[in-house]
């Protein structure tokens, strides 16, 4: 089945293409850039949030976790590199081992604010599309709505019913399958990212990190 998938993505883009042609095409790359943005806003986010609550130096931490996020970026898939995110922990921040083998598996579970995002982004885009209202009561209504959903992690399958409840057709998600493995890569590297750095911050506060093995340079 795995290799029928990319098959089936590959004609899913290229019936895209020739359906919305180039207009279509310009406004999906923008899709995808502004999905793309939330990665190096979620390295900065996290970057504070040590600074403030962990009150260390956040560079090291930066530095390594941009190059362990190539490998969910390129698995688009948190339970394929777990054993991975679990080595990177405690080998690379020196996070004490036990606790790294409950945050990140129970961050995996309700912290998927990568999906959140790029769903974000693609439900603003509809919103604006067929001309909904966003004021003050659809942007609060909205924010909880991506809340919950960064809890689940499923993305697109439950997007449909919310959509429907903002106004919009529930058939509008499917112009995105085409491209949701794309939009996939970067929500998965930027919820691992989320996970590691919310773990990082609880195992510190507990006195549970190595302190050499986090500002090696390796």
């Amino acid at each position: 089945m795995s290799l029928v998938i990319p098959f089936l993505v590959s004609i899913s883009m290229a019936e895209l293409m020739i359906n919305v042609g180039i207009n279509g095409l310009i406004a999906y790359f923008g899709l995808i850039l502004t999905s793309a943005l939330g990665l190096p806003i979620r390295f900065l986010i996290s970057a504070v949030l040590i600074a403030l609550i962990s009150k260390i130096l956040p560079i090291p931490f930066i530095k390594k976790a941009v190059k362990f996020s190539i490998l969910p970026f390129s698995l688009s898939s948190s339970n394929a590199c777990l054993p991975a995110t679990l080595s990177f922990c405690s080998e690379k921040l020196g996070m004490d081992e036990k606790l790294t083998k409950f945050t990140i598996p129970v961050g995996m579970q309700f912290n998927m604010d990568g999906t959140a995002c790029y769903v974000a982004v693609i439900s603003m885009m509809l919103a604006k599309t067929f001309g909904i209202n966003m004021d003050a009561e659809f942007l609060l209504s909205f924010f909880l709505v991506e809340f919950f959903m960064a809890l689940t992690g499923i993305g697109l399958i439950i997007m449909p019913p919310m959509l429907n409840d903002f106004g919009i057709p529930p058939t509008a998600a499917a112009h995105f399958i085409g491209i949701e493995p794309i939009l996939d890569m970067f929500g998965t590297a930027q919820s691992v990212v989320g996970n590691i750095t919310s773990a990082f911050i609880i195992t510190h506060l507990e006195d549970k990190v190595d302190d050499k093995i986090y500002r090696a340079h390796k």
